[in-house]
């Protein structure tokens, strides 16, 4: 029978290097009933703790997708706001005009950081329309703000009201195509202290950078092997 090539190592206890003997031969040690394993095969509880992180996956996943959505409402929140009061209270047209530029340069930058731009989308490049959305919101303010009742004024701020509201809509479907999950793809390369997750776990791949699962390896590396 061939011999189990990770129970080699003698700096181990031997019960260590039984262990593996044991759970190789599905609980049959030496009487040749069991199939001959690969010396690199896995041992039992790690493909047990692959179908666990398979769980853990979606719960992962969509930590990452509601912060960092979460975050983005929430300066899309302060940002308008900050608009109307500075233009309603304050009637303060430079701070009206020069907030949305801290809170959504912020929104750009964090998005920056959390997302890859990676995989194939269906609307990419669409979040800077949805950066410039309060400052839609802000023109229309600005053009209501009149001394004198004009038609034309009132017309151009729906439209910029209404510009606003698109392009916020546009930054949704934007979210959307983001954490839109990937199709099945070939494995990832392993290698020591890299993420590595199957090729079939559908992940959305603009999330990638930051997700973190403790999965094992589908092989035992044999300069590691007990």
């Amino acid at each position: 029978q061939k011999e189990f090539g990770s129970t080699a190592r003698g700096t181990v206890p031997s019960w260590i290097r039984d262990e593996v003997v044991v759970d190789k031969g599905d609980g049959f040690m030496g009487d040749g009933k069991a199939g001959i394993h690969e010396p690199d095969e896995v041992p039992e509880h790690f493909k047990l703790l692959m179908k666990a992180q398979e769980e853990w996956r979606d719960y992962d996943v969509y930590a990452r997708i509601s912060m960092l959505y979460g975050v983005c409402s929430f300066l899309y929140a302060v940002t308008y706001y900050a608009v109307g009061y500075a233009i309603a209270e304050l009637r303060g047209f430079w701070a009206m005009w020069s907030l949305p530029m801290v809170f959504m340069g912020a929104q750009m930058l964090i998005m920056r950081l959390d997302i890859l731009k990676t995989g194939h989308h269906r609307l990419p490049n669409v979040e800077f329309l949805g950066h410039m959305a309060p400052y839609f919101a802000v023109v229309g303010c600005t053009l209501e703000y009149r001394y004198f009742y004009s038609e034309a004024s009132v017309a151009f701020a729906y439209g910029f009201a209404l510009l606003a509201q698109f392009s916020q809509f546009a930054m949704c479907l934007r979210w959307l195509d983001l954490a839109w999950p990937d199709e099945e793809k070939p494995d990832m390369p392993e290698e020591s202290g890299k993420q590595w997750w199957p090729g079939s776990w559908q992940v959305p791949s603009a999330f990638s950078k930051h997700l973190w699962f403790i999965t094992p390896p589908k092989k035992l590396d044999p300069a590691v092997s007990p």
